[in-house]
């Protein structure tokens, strides 16, 4: 399968450039590093085009081992609220965040080889090796700016230095019986990335080592239970030194069909109550602790 995608971006970003007061907090607008006068609106436009060639090659082995291999050139967007040409700060506490509409896509070139084993009907034992070349990520930097003669602590969005990403995964899908399976996978990831400015981690943001997800599901014509449990190690934010802890999450689901049109739905999010767990450089220094709760969500579908 052998492909290309010829991707065509045009961005328009607008904001006032401040203040608007709510409560303690105040906007103020960057356009392009110029001064601007304070309640004027501002606009940031950008075009730029992307080259996404992707080549896939599958080879069955024998009748049920199957060997994959990618090639690709990939793009992601920044996210909206990244792109906005705003700074959000509180002048009490002399800090605040801001967009850059001069923000680059992610870009890379990504490779990877799977071999997949289908070892029954619905069994799948596969493993994956993965890289990915990553040109630039967006990463935040913590500067003193100057607004309404404050000198202030912003979060701003950045294009950072690029890096590399490999790793590995194993999966499995297996039906011990009828109904009743399990879903699994553990993901190794290891990234290096090139120096770039003081102040700032030299880490792969979002990037956990270890990643497991197990589910394990009952199914049968009337109903549809399944729990789910996520668990990844620490991983470098992208703002400052800041780190997220070791997170896990227990997850539940039951699906009962009351007739052929019309289904029950029960979904229990962090059944465990996991803690979200912030620190800067040392696990003895946090800078954000949210136990968020557990969260019950229920209702029917209907379909015609």
């Amino acid at each position: 399968n052998l492909g290309v995608r010829l991707v065509a971006t045009e961005q328009q970003a607008e904001a006032y450039a401040g203040p608007v007061h709510s409560g303690g907090t105040q906007t103020h607008s960057v356009a392009n590093a110029s001064t601007v006068q304070l309640g004027q609106w501002q606009r940031s436009r950008r075009r730029y085009w992307d080259f996404l060639p992707s080549l896939t090659l599958s080879s069955h082995l024998s009748d049920n081992l199957l060997l994959r291999l990618g090639a690709a050139r990939v793009m992601s967007r920044p996210q909206y609220h990244h792109l906005m040409p705003s700074t959000n700060y509180n002048v009490t506490q002399a800090q605040g965040q801001g967009g850059n509409p001069q923000l680059d896509p992610y870009r890379a070139n990504q490779f990877d080889a799977a071999l997949e084993w289908y070892f029954n009907d619905i069994g799948l034992l596969s493993g994956t090796v993965f890289m990915k070349d990553i040109a630039s990520f967006i990463q935040f930097e913590r500067r003193q700016e100057e607004h309404e003669g404050i000198l202030m602590t912003i979060d701003r969005p950045t294009n950072g230095a690029g890096g590399t990403i490999t790793g590995a995964e194993l999966a499995l899908q297996h039906e011990f019986w009828y109904g009743f399976g399990v879903l699994a996978n553990y993901t190794y990831v290891q990234g290096s990335r090139e120096a770039h400015s003081a102040g700032t981690l030299n880490a792969i943001p979002g990037t956990s080592k270890h990643s497991v997800n197990f589910s394990v599901y009952y199914q049968q014509p009337l109903f549809d239970v399944r729990l789910a449990y996520n668990y990844r190690t620490r991983y470098a934010t992208g703002v400052g030194e800041t780190f997220m802890d070791n997170y896990g999450q227990l997850d539940a689901s039951v699906r009962v069909n009351l007739t052929e049109q019309l289904q029950l739905n029960l979904d229990v999010i962090n059944l465990n109550n996991e803690i979200t767990y912030l620190y800067e450089r040392s696990h003895l220094a946090p800078t954000g602790i949210y136990e968020n709760g557990r969260r019950f969500y229920t209702g029917l579908r209907y379909t015609f």
